[in-house]
């Protein structure tokens, strides 16, 4: 009787677990499997689209998939000659999750939630000019010129020129030329000039008269004649 009363308490107790079990715990238990919330949710299908923010023309193709409870997308892209410029506080870093597919996009009659972003348009960056190949033309890896060999087409240990003997084909004791002699071919005792007499030189004071000079000339030459004359006669 004892028995019974304690497999009827065991049994009683197996019960109450089953109710209270699923709460914490996704063991099955006897034989019955626990599901989470989560994982009754269904996937949802999206769609992200990209504007121009100025003329309103699509940059990109969509981006589309599936997301599921737990995950997270980053939806941003890239866009050659773009920037982004939507910005929601409630999508930091632009981190798509399960939550806001649910809350926040549209949804479409083709089953899809969809959602865009806008863009705006960059400057063209200006492109830079081309920096010149310094070596462009010529020989990038030229072959060094040979370097000459000093003793090419040169006899490589040359005689050496024999050393001049000094009195070769010369007198080795040559006379010394005679002193010349001063006086020879000279006279020793040379007579010396006769010194002009000064008086020979003295000439007469000009007295600008010519013809009284010519006649005392002529008178003194009358005389010394005469007396040459009388001496003539007197031998």
């Amino acid at each position: 009787m004892n028995k019974l009363n304690k497999f009827g308490i065991v049994l009683l107790s197996v019960a109450a677990l089953g109710v209270v079990a699923p709460a914490l715990t996704n063991n099955p238990v006897l034989g019955v499997s626990i599901v989470k919330a989560e994982e009754q949710q269904e996937p949802l299908k999206f769609r992200i689209s990209f504007y121009d923010k100025e003329t309103g023309e699509e940059i990109a193709a969509e981006m589309t998939g599936i997301i599921r409870p737990g995950e997270t997308i980053n939806i941003h892209r890239n866009i050659d000659g773009y920037e982004i410029a939507s910005k929601h506080s409630w999508m930091p870093n632009y981190e798509m999750t399960y939550d806001m597919v649910a809350k926040r996009f549209h949804g479409d009659p083709d089953g899809y939630r969809g959602f865009y972003l806008d863009y705006k348009k960059l400057a063209p960056t200006p492109t830079p000019a081309p920096t010149p190949d310094p070596g462009q033309g010529q020989n990038q890896n030229p072959t060094p010129a040979p370097t000459p060999d000093p003793g090419q087409g040169q006899n490589q240990n040359p005689t050496p020129a024999p050393t001049p003997d000094p009195g070769q084909g010369q007198n080795q004791n040559p006379t010394p030329a005679p002193t010349p002699d001063p006086g020879q071919g000279q006279n020793q005792n040379p007579t010396p000039a006769p010194t002009p007499d000064p008086q020979s030189t003295k000439q007469l004071p000009e007295t600008g008269e010519k013809d009284s000079n010519f006649a005392v000339l002529a008178g003194f030459l009358a005389a010394g004649l005469a007396w040459f004359t009388l001496l003539r006669k007197k031998q």
